[in-house]
């Protein structure tokens, strides 16, 4: 029987685990064209399921397999097989009487496809009783031709030609052979099929190599930059077999960088990912960080939170600070704070590019660091949050003690808001540092009460030798404290002639402001010498150094130049009125109180406020008439138009331990003007009085987290036990974690 060649055509199999025995192939009679010619040969045909040796099982399911393929041809023709071996085996096929028309067919397939297995024959009963053989076959059929890499490692057969990458033409059985003695040549000539202009050969022969034993990481690194996206894709997979070597990693990282297919990148990362280096397995988290969906780059940016930081994840990170989208960019800004990479976010501070919501996020953040980096956070919500957030953080600057906190403060005296000025003058007061007290003079213009208020305590920290010094800055809002500051000092550590001295000269100055505050001061000393000294000044040119004056004789003894402070009542000046009435308040000049009260509708709100502290402290509290009569015109001045006189009242009424004074208080309560809420929380503190308690505990519930706290604190000054409950009821429902603290401490106090 002559075999039908044909050289050109190859079957190619789906794997050549299906070939590891030399039967596995089922033969099929079809028609094929070649050329212009047509003819009916058997072609060989792949088999998964003829695996293993060829068993009787084995034969039978062959045999089953043909039949289950063409069931219009062999319909319910049989097999039966005895014996063990392939070659001993004895195989018999009954063809079914219905498909006698195809018997030749049927013996042709079974023949081929048997004797392929290794059975020496077949019988036919009822057509031969000889067993057939291939050579008594009737038709022609295919030589299988195949190229080299396809019968690699061991796949050898009678129908198989291997056609080397030269052309030549060679058996199974010698190619086989050959490459069992490591033959260079074949070896070199499997790698060349990696040059193939075929994409299914190059990617079929690199998954090849590591099966054949031979070294393939140099030879598929290139192949991470073929045009192909498939054969990119199966290098990268095969070379997971060496994941950990330094150059296959750099290899993948470049792929992943620069390679354009966005599946291959993902392919990269993920393979990166289960690298052993950190520094390659941190890859897929910048991956997903800069091409994830937005849920996949914030846990990704979680995860480098979480990680030991490196240049390139601080880098990454830092640019996504910049982002549009508010929740990626408060992603890195967490990222970034749980790694302590504070420089970065003090720079992002001032980055144009990060927008105000993001730079609220970091100032956060950095406030709850530690010294430096709190005190740039701090500074930035003082400047930037609202008002209630920025005037915590000026709270929290001045608990800090430290020189660049105390520079911060100082820098927001000239803030545009004036509760952040106030608030952050108000902390430089707590601190008492001289270094602050130009910063203080420069706001001396706009606030006078507050900023002397504020100097003034700063100077009286300070012993008498600096106070001294002071004397003699060139800076007169200083001078004029530190004039005033010792006469505070005298009065407290002594009555030094030495400090007095100093006064008398001060009294000379010509600056009309050190001569008010020497005169001031010498007034502290409360003897025959203050007593000549003041009265020598009862008629200096400078009108606010009379009203100085005028306060300063109230440190006399009672009944000493009273007649001089009678008439100042009715001087053309506010100030010195003022200064008079104040005088005779604190003396306890009762002979002064129809003076004194006629004075309650002045024009001047200075006036009006010294009237109501004076009238407070003139009145016995054993007057029930008098106090009644006070505290109605305190509470009438509740609703002063100045909010100076409003707050003189609402301190004078909680000296009264009296429900009517308590009533007015509470119409401050809800003020616009905060000031004018805290005096009156601390009032009715002062008040002492049981309706007050109820009062402040409704104030736990006020929107301004300052008013609560400050609330919190009269509560505890009160230690009234009534509050608790309150107490505990807002502690439950409050969300400011200061607030709550303090909520909670005070429970403990009360």
């Amino acid at each position: 029987m002559s075999k039908y060649i044909l050289p050109f055509i190859f079957v190619f199999f789906a794997t050549t685990s299906l070939y590891a025995d030399a039967g596995n192939v089922l033969f099929s009679y079809q028609k094929v064209e070649i050329g212009s010619k047509t003819d009916w040969v058997l072609v060989p045909k792949p088999n998964a399921s003829l695996k293993g040796n060829a068993s009787k099982s084995t034969i039978i399911t062959a045999f089953n397999a043909l039949k289950k393929a063409k069931r219009s041809t062999y319909g319910s023709s049989t097999i039966s097989v005895s014996g063990s071996s392939p070659s001993n085996a004895r195989v018999s096929i009954k063809i079914s009487a219905a498909k006698m028309p195809y018997a030749v067919i049927i013996i042709a397939e079974t023949v081929y496809t048997l004797t392929e297995m290794g059975v020496s024959g077949v019988s036919f009963p009822g057509y031969t009783s000889a067993l057939l053989k291939r050579k008594d076959v009737p038709f022609s059929a295919y030589t299988l031709i195949m190229p080299l890499w396809k019968v690699l490692p061991n796949i050898k057969s009678n129908s198989i030609q291997v056609q080397l990458p030269d052309g030549k033409i060679a058996s199974s059985h010698e190619i086989i052979k050959s490459w069992s003695t490591k033959d260079p040549t074949l070896r070199k000539q499997v790698y060349g099929y990696l040059n193939s202009p075929d994409p299914y050969t190059v990617g079929t022969v690199a998954k090849l190599l590591p099966t054949l034993g031979l070294p393939f990481v140099e030879k598929l690194l290139p192949l991470l930059k073929h045009n192909s996206a498939s054969i990119r894709k199966t290098a990268m997979k095969v070379l997971e077999k060496k994941r950990n070597q330094d150059k296959v990693l750099n290899a993948v990282l470049g792929v992943m960088k620069s390679d354009k297919n966005p599946k291959i990148v993902l392919q990269a990362a993920d393979f990166l990912s289960l690298a052993k280096n950190k520094k390659y397995s941190i890859q897929k988290t910048y991956y997903l960080i800069n091409k994830g969906t937005q849920a996949q780059a914030i846990k990704a940016m979680g995860v480098l939170g979480k990680s030991k930081s490196s240049p390139d994840s601080i880098a990454i990170l830092n640019t996504k600070l910049s982002s549009k989208t508010k929740k990626i960019a408060f992603a890195a800004t967490d990222a970034l704070s749980a790694l302590n990479e504070n420089p970065t976010l003090i720079k992002a501070l001032t980055d144009k590019k990060v927008n105000s919501d993001t730079k609220l996020k970091i100032a956060g953040l950095l406030s709850n660091k530690k010294k430096e980096n709190k005190v740039v956070g701090l500074t930035y919500l003082s400047n930037n949050a609202n008002n209630d957030i920025a005037l915590d953080a000026i709270v929290k600057l001045g608990a800090m003690k430290l020189g660049s906190a105390r520079i911060s403060l100082e820098k927001l005296l000239t803030n545009r808001k004036v509760k952040r000025q106030l608030e952050a003058l108000n902390q430089l007061s707590s601190l008492k540092k001289t270094e602050s007290l130009p910063a203080i003079a420069k706001l001396s213009k706009s606030y006078p009460r507050k900023t002397d208020n504020a100097g003034y305590a700063i100077m009286t920290a300070q012993n008498s030798k600096i106070i001294s010094e002071q004397t003699k800055s060139s800076n007169k809002f200083i001078q004029r404290l530190a004039y005033l500051a010792l006469g505070e000092k005298a009065s407290k550590e002594g009555k030094s002639s030495k400090i007095f001295a100093v006064l008398k000269t001060g009294l000379k100055n010509s600056d009309s402001g050190i001569r008010g505050a020497s005169a001031r001061a010498i007034g502290r000393y409360a003897n025959k010498d203050a007593e000549k000294a003041l009265k020598g000044m009862l008629k200096d040119r400078d009108n606010n150094v009379r009203a100085d004056v005028a306060y300063a004789i109230g440190f006399l003894k009672e009944g000493v130049l009273t007649d001089e402070l009678t008439k100042m009542l009715g001087d053309t000046t506010p100030a010195v009125q003022a200064g008079a009435i104040s005088s005779l308040g604190r003396r306890g000049e009762t002979f002064a109180w129809d003076k004194i009260k006629a004075l309650a509708s002045s024009s001047d709100e200075g006036v009006r406020a010294a009237v109501l502290t004076a009238l407070g402290n003139l009145i016995s509290r054993e007057d029930k008439r008098g106090v009644r009569d006070v505290i109605s015109l305190l509470s009438g001045r509740v609703s002063d138009s100045s909010k100076f006189v409003q707050e003189a009242a609402i301190i004078q009424l909680g000296t009264f331990k009296d429900e009517s004074a308590v009533t007015s208080i509470a119409l401050r309560l809800n003020d616009d003007h905060e000031p004018l809420q805290l005096a009156a929380i601390r009032a009715l503190g002062a008040t002492k009085h049981p309706a007050a308690t109820e009062l402040l505990v409704n104030m736990l519930d006020d929107t301004n987290r300052r008013v609560r706290l400050t609330t919190i604190k009269t509560l505890v000054e009160l230690k009234d036990k009534s509050s608790k409950k309150g107490i505990e009821n807002r502690a439950k429902i409050e969300k400011d974690s200061d607030v709550k603290k303090a909520l909670l401490k005070s429970l403990k106090l009360i």
